[in-house]
């Protein structure tokens, strides 16, 4: 099971964080109506739940209809749960070298713009790569609340 899976059931989902998020409880006891549901995704795939409002896991993947054992990743044919691979995590100093180098490489070839100089289509190409790889560097930035 992924936490996709068990988001898609649920209402006003918002992510909170990487592999965190909060929603309205399904459980119709208490009627919520701003989320009291917290959902995380652990390294190795497990799922997690708490209520704020009290609900039980048990109730709440019952409201969704599904079991406890969906809230944890498949057993391997040894009987031992295979594990989520782990995104590499980057650091700091090196997601900075990596804005840094980018800002340095459009920054150049801005520089050779304003003097009127025409730029080749590898130079175009290298250009447009960099200023992706920056605009995806800032989203992992932000992604990760780094």
């Amino acid at each position: 099971m992924n936490v996709e899976k068990i988001l898609s059931q649920l209402d006003k989902v918002k992510r909170t964080g990487p592999g965190k998020y909060m929603a309205c409880c399904p459980v119709l006891a208490h009627d919520d109506r701003s989320p009291s549901l917290s959902i995380r995704e652990t390294d190795d795939g497990t799922i997690l739940l708490k209520c704020f409002a009290g609900c039980g896991a048990v109730e709440i993947v019952e409201a969704i209809g599904l079991k406890m054992t969906d809230l944890f990743p498949p057993r391997l044919p040894d009987g031992k749960h295979a594990h989520k691979p782990k995104a590499p995590r980057i650091s700091w100093a090196e997601m900075f070298d990596a804005i840094e180098t980018d800002l340095l490489a459009l920054s150049i070839a801005w520089a050779d713009f304003a003097r009127g100089e025409q730029l080749s289509p590898e130079n175009a190409a290298f250009l447009s790569s960099r200023a992706d790889h920056l605009a995806e560097t800032i989203r992992e930035v932000r992604s990760n609340g780094r």
